[in-house]
């Protein structure tokens, strides 16, 4: 759960705080409400979305841009 939580405040941080976001872990005691929820975010393991959220097993490939232009 402490990962959970630690990538929604780096998230926040980053500039994502204008969006509703709920840390979860499946071995949560109490597992919070999902209602109006689309999108879920992990760490490549789409075996912890929660029931009721669409899952998209499409793997991500990173876009490689230079960062400077020589």
């Amino acid at each position: 759960m402490n990962i959970a939580r630690e990538s929604v405040s780096l998230l926040n941080r980053l500039g994502f705080d204008y969006l509703e976001i709920i840390p979860f872990s499946p071995d949560m005691e109490i597992t919070p409400a999902f209602h109006g929820f689309d999108i879920a975010i992990t760490h490549g393991l789409s075996g912890l979305v929660p029931a009721g959220i669409k899952k998209n097993n499409r793997p991500r490939r990173p876009q490689l841009r230079p960062v400077h232009d020589f």
